[in-house]
């Protein structure tokens, strides 16, 4: 009997960590889905994932998805002096100016397009009408969100998020080139 207890008990045994790893994924999924946005650095052994290569994610996509901008290069949407100035001065306080302006900018398009939007509403609200016009599609909603979320973890990440000087104008000139997108919608 001995002899059928112990692979038994080893199974349990080799299985008990993972199965408990997984099963707490499983219950927590939804709230860590939710807190990803607000998270500074995610690091699991050489996975990293920072608010860099996140932009740098986006920012393919975004090359894929937008249409290309009315300017030269996107290095003229940031060159405006307030731009350059406000990088310099805070990445992080350019990055939430540019992300209020895409905000404002699909607020506009959803106005244009006589759709009513509630008094208090989400990145969701927002993205869910645009869709409706025909606006947005799959992927423009996928960057839409991402950069919402980028914007969130750069506002409540307190004064320890360092964003790069280059990071802050890439995500300028990304949300720059997405109102414009809007702006024509």
């Amino acid at each position: 009997m001995k002899e059928l207890i112990d692979p038994v008990v080893r199974i349990i045994e080799a299985l008990a960590w993972p199965g408990t790893v997984l099963l707490i994924f499983m219950v927590l999924r939804k709230h860590i889905a939710h807190a990803a946005p607000y998270l500074e650095k995610l690091k699991y052994r050489d996975f990293e994932l920072t608010f860099s290569k996140q932009l740098h994610e986006i920012v393919d996509q975004a090359k894929k998805s937008l249409p290309p901008s009315d300017k030269e290069n996107e290095s003229e949407l940031i060159s405006l002096q307030y731009w350059s100035d406000l990088i310099k001065l805070s990445p992080r306080a350019a990055v939430a100016s540019a992300y209020r302006e895409l905000e404002g900018a699909a607020v506009a398009a959803i106005f244009r397009h006589k759709l009513k939007l509630n008094s208090f509403f989400t990145v969701n609200d927002m993205s869910d009408m645009l869709t409706m016009a025909g606006i947005l599609d799959k992927k423009k909603v996928m960057i839409f969100h991402r950069l919402a979320g980028l914007y969130n973890s750069t506002i409540h990440a307190g004064t320890g998020r360092d964003i790069s000087l280059e990071d802050a104008a890439e995500y300028v000139a990304l949300a720059s080139r997405f109102r414009e997108y809007l702006s024509k919608a």
